[in-house]
Order: structure tokens, then C-alpha cells, then sequence
């Protein structure tokens, strides 16, 4: 499976500026600095500390949300017990951790969640709350709200850079999923 992946060491050892433009790009250029309409609580921090002109290091905000949010979601995967759905949860934990993390976390990046929402919306029971009232939700807003968010956020940016819609349901579904798979694990 990473077979793939690793090929693109081949690219990096043959050229390595690639290398150098691939690790400032990603985690430590001046790309993370510029103020954008990402919804990640890292870009949503940077994009404060920018607006107010407060100092930061941006690498070390992205190592907080990091560990604060991914240690929540190890832990929580820890947890789960029932083998049969680990995976899927598990991988939308995951996907819900990089979206909440990374630098820059687009519209169009929502794109991998929302199929791993739906099969969640099929596994869970039929009276589940977690489905009714978070899941579905945030499916309806992830399809058509969120780019209204974005136009939102491109006329208010130079009084208010923040785009934080797509935020509060991806917090929203990582602490309802993970709620379930500890009841379930508690039953």
C-alpha cells in the first residue's frame, strides 16, 4: 500500500529542490503564513495570530492541534473494541483529524469524508441520535453550505479571516462518532 508513496522518494533524491519545495509548502513555507479561507483550527489560529499581528510559530501551532486533537483521536480508536466496524470509524476519525489539523483544509478536501459519513449513517442503528441529529446535518451543510461559508468569509476577510462553519460540524461529528464507539464499547 505505500509502495506508491515511496516511488516519490526516487523523484526526491534525483531533484532535491522537489524535496525542499515539498517541506516548505506542507510545513514551513510561507504559504501557511498567507491568510486563507482553510477551516482547520491550525489555519484558524494562524490566520488570528496574522490578523492581530500577534508573533507565532507556525509549526509549533500545527504540533499543538496535532497532538491535542490527534491524541484524542488515538485514544478514542484505542477504545473502540468491536472489530467489525473499527475500521470504518477509525478511518473517519482519521480523515476528520487531517481535516481539523492540517494547514490548509479546503472545501473541496471535504470531499473523502463525506462518502465515510453516509456508510456511518447506514451502520448505525435507526433511532441513533448521532445519525438524526449530527450526522445528517452535517452531511446538508458539508453539500450545500459550506461554499456559501466561503463567499462569507471572502467578503468579510479583512475584518473577520475566519471560516469556521466546516470547523464546528467536523468537531461536532469527531466528538459524536467517538461518543458512539465508547457507548458501544460500554454495552
Amino acid at each position: 500500500m505505500s509502495f506508491p508513496v515511496l516511488l516519490n522518494l526516487i523523484l526526491f533524491f534525483v531533484n532535491s529542490m522537489l524535496w525542499t519545495g515539498f517541506i516548505n509548502n506542507n510545513f514551513g513555507g510561507n504559504r501557511t503564513l498567507e491568510i486563507n479561507f482553510s477551516f482547520s483550527i491550525t489555519k484558524l489560529l494562524i490566520n488570528f495570530f496574522e490578523f492581530n499581528n500577534i508573533p507565532y510559530n507556525h509549526f509549533l501551532i500545527f504540533i499543538g492541534s496535532l497532538l491535542i486533537i490527534g491524541g484524542f483521536g488515538i485514544v478514542l480508536f484505542l477504545f473502540i473494541q468491536q472489530d467489525r466496524d473499527k475500521i470504518i470509524y477509525g478511518f473517519t476519525i482519521g480523515t476528520i483529524i487531517t481535516l481539523l489539523v492540517y494547514y490548509d483544509s479546503w472545501n473541496h478536501h471535504l470531499l473523502t469524508l463525506i462518502p465515510l459519513l453516509i456508510i456511518i449513517i447506514f451502520n448505525l442503528p435507526k433511532d441513533s441520535k448521532t445519525a438524526s441529529k449530527i450526522i445528517k446535518p452535517s452531511i446538508i451543510f458539508f453539500c450545500f453550505f459550506d461554499l456559501a461559508f466561503m463567499g462569507i468569509w471572502h467578503l468579510t476577510q479583512y475584518f473577520f479571516p475566519y471560516n469556521f462553519g466546516s470547523t464546528i460540524f467536523l468537531i461536532l461529528c469527531l466528538c459524536s462518532i467517538g461518543k458512539y464507539c465508547l457507548k458501544q464499547e460500554n454495552n
